[in-house]
């Protein structure tokens, strides 16, 4: 019902310095309806007038909570979006005490409120009531998972978290769900429980495919070939082979996000490793290789500039000895045409291929913004050897001593030690030099190993005896070679 004339609501205000307008009183006709009273209510809650809102909310108080109780909640929740979580917890706990809101939403809010205030035994207690009330409310099981594990209850945080979808793809809550229990098996040192669960978490695509043997995919090189090779064993099977037009849509249809699943595959391969379990190891990277949205992420790359992610692709590249690598790195190059990894990759594959003047402007290139770097130096005087070593060079005394000036250049950064001292020998053996080259591989014995291990892996002494018993042999001093070979060579 309207109010009367001159019973409208009235509001003493105070103008201050800015323009900004300050509600002193606010003076509410009792004929108000309850509903536009605590409509009132909620807009001063919004407007930060706290100490006014009380009186106008004292008629709701004397209203039945069975019957007007959504308006209760309605003041509850306005106090709980603007930070009153203290003036919120007195209206649900008279909410989750009635007959008629002892329900599992209402028992949410409360339990959101209780966690906010910091009573961890009163919010276990409400989150317990919505998984009682409404058990598929999923996110009520993470947050009763949380408290659980905040407060010691390893086990009970983890059978919280336990949800079959053995006949259905997980949905976005169930993928958190899982993810979360994934964190707390893995923070727990459950391991096997830790693989079975993120396995679950990453690859239950693979699920419906169902193949007994999927090891042959892993010679195929390409991700186009492995999926054309997946739907003919699909098909084989008598399987619809929608299934990998589903698994292989864009990144934007997981249940999880792209960088949640990629640093959990991490995170499941180090513990793998750290704990020896090779099989299960072997397994996973299986999986991931042929998992589609890993494969059409260049993730090992994104971060271009870190050396250990270009080192591992350059240990991928020598184990599958595939060329197409060169094609790639070209590519790459011209998108990122600042990146130094790229541009000495770049030279590597020009000089393994022969194409030495290409791999001279791939070095002087990142030499120009790393001419402290000793490797850049030593590339550089490799290539002017290797040019000067071609039948038809021009130049071929220019090129020689262009390669020695880097050469030297190199033995200055990087130090007198077993390394430099041999690889100068070896290229001044390399151009026949062999006077120069006796003179550095006599300074590199004198040297012990730059890396010092119990195998003696990174020892250049055998190769520099043998490069030396070579040139005595070419000049007629076979039994000093004998002596070089007895001495360094004989096991």
């Amino acid at each position: 019902m309207p109010p009367q004339t001159g019973q409208t609501v009235r509001s003493q205000a105070r103008l201050i310095w800015g323009g900004s307008t300050v509600i002193l009183i606010c003076a509410v006709p009792d004929i108000l309806p309850i509903d536009l009273r605590v409509k009132l209510a909620i807009c001063l809650i919004n407007l930060k007038y706290i100490k006014l809102i009380k009186k106008v909310l004292v008629p709701l108080y004397e209203e039945d909570i069975e019957v007007n109780g959504d308006l209760y909640l309605d003041v509850a929740e306005a106090y709980m979006d603007n930070g009153y979580h203290i003036d919120a917890e007195p209206i649900l706990r008279l909410l989750v005490n009635s007959q008629n809101y002892h329900l599992a939403a209402v028992w949410l809010r409360y339990g959101e409120c209780l966690k906010i205030l910091g009573d961890i035994q009163g919010a276990i207690n409400a989150y317990g009531k919505v998984v009682s009330l409404a058990p598929s409310h999923l996110g009520a099981r993470m947050s009763l998972s949380a408290l659980q594990q905040q407060i010691g209850k390893h086990d009970e945080a983890v059978e919280l978290l336990e949800h079959s979808t053995e006949q259905r793809k997980l949905t976005k809550e169930e993928g958190q769900m899982l993810l979360q229990k994934c964190h707390l098996l893995n923070a727990q040192g459950k391991v096997n429980e830790f693989f079975e669960a993120a396995k679950e978490l990453m690859f239950q695509e693979w699920r419906e495919v169902e193949c007994e043997n999927m090891s042959y995919l892993q010679a195929i090189a390409t991700f186009k070939h492995r999926r054309d090779s997946l739907k003919m064993h699909l098909i084989h099977k008598g399987k619809d082979t929608h299934i990998l037009s589903e698994m292989t849509q864009k990144k934007s249809s997981l249940v999880i996000s792209f960088d949640d699943l990629w640093d959990m595959f991490v995170t499941l391969c180090n513990v793998l490793i750290d704990r020896k379990m090779y099989v299960e190891f072997d397994e996973i990277t299986l999986l991931g290789m042929l998992c589609p949205f890993f494969s059409q992420d260049e993730k090992l790359l994104r971060k271009s500039q870190s050396i250990y992610a270009w080192n591992m692709f350059i240990q991928v590249i020598m184990v599958s000895k595939d060329n197409r690598h060169n094609r790639f790195c070209l590519r790459k190059m011209m998108m990122e045409p600042n990146n130094l990894m790229l541009g000495i990759m770049n030279g590597h594959n020009s000089m393994a291929s022969g194409s030495y003047r290409h791999s001279l402007g791939e070095y002087a290139n990142v030499f120009r913004k790393t001419p402290t770097d000793p490797m850049m130096s030593l590339c550089i005087g490799l290539d002017f050897i290797h040019i000067a070593s071609q039948r038809f060079a021009a130049k071929r005394h220019y090129l020689i001593t262009q390669g020695i000036v880097f050469l030297h250049n190199y033995l200055e950064l990087r130090g007198r030690c077993q390394e430099s001292y041999y690889n100068i020998g070896r290229a001044l053996h390399q151009i026949n030099i062999t006077y120069a080259a006796l003179h550095y591989y006599k300074k590199a014995l004198n040297f012990p190993p730059c890396i010092k291990n119990i195998n003696n892996t990174f020892d250049l002494s055998k190769e520099i005896a043998y490069n030396m018993s070579l040139i005595y042999l070419q000049s007629g001093a076979k039994e000093y070679a004998r002596y070089l070979i007895y001495k360094y060579c004989v096991i």
